[in-house]
């Protein structure tokens, strides 16, 4: 018996933690997609996250929606722990490994339980839903970001396509806008992820 085998016989690695598995940039989208595929026929794998937002952004071209990762190189998944989920995924092409305290113990976004630093350690449940929080502040601050008078374009709803211009900020997400119709002027009230600021 390996030192991982003796380690991974603890009891809190027979119950549901939060493990993350270290991914070339290249293949993490592929690597999800076989992860979910292992979650079909592998009963102990609960959940896979790839913490992800998306972005509108609009330029010359036209509006583009792209999707930026949280946490680059990195997929979580929900999982009880033992010898053989460790080798069916760290033998995914892309993976370089499961996280382990050594790795990170100076990266002050990670946040391990205090086990043995060479193997993989698990994430505690608040530090998933910090990062949750952390995403949901980043989307709120864009709108923040967001002020009167600014020339914006709307990208979703009725009003699709027009330009206008914030006259006023009811709140973080919420705002006026003055668009025209047919040369004439119309205040619409609208939500912040219905528009984008517009560039040269």
């Amino acid at each position: 018996m390996n030192k991982l085998d003796g380690i991974l016989r603890v009891k809190k690695y027979n119950i549901l933690h939060w493990w993350a598995i270290w991914c070339y940039p290249s293949y993490m989208d592929c690597i999800k997609q076989k992860i979910l595929e292992m979650q079909k026929e592998e009963s102990k794998i609960k959940k896979v996250l790839d913490l992800t937002y998306q972005e509108n952004i609009l330029n010359h071209r036209g509006e583009k929606q792209i999707k930026k990762r949280f946490l680059a190189e990195y997929i979580l998944i929900q999982s009880e722990f033992d010898t053989n989920l460790f080798y069916r995924v760290t033998r995914i092409t892309g993976v370089k490994k499961f996280l382990t305290v050594k790795d990170f113990a100076s990266d002050q976004r990670w946040n391990f339980s205090n086990i043995e630093p060479d193997v993989p350690s698990y994430i505690p449940d608040t530090q998933i839903q910090n990062f949750v929080k952390q995403i949901k502040k980043h989307e709120d601050e864009r709108f923040h970001m967001l002020e009167k008078d600014e020339a914006v374009q709307i990208i979703s709803g009725p009003f699709k396509g027009f330009m206008g211009k914030i006259i006023e900020k009811k709140s973080h997400n919420r705002f006026v806008l003055e668009i025209k119709i047919y040369s004439f002027a119309k205040n619409i009230e609208i939500l912040g992820n219905q528009i984008v600021r517009t560039t040269e």
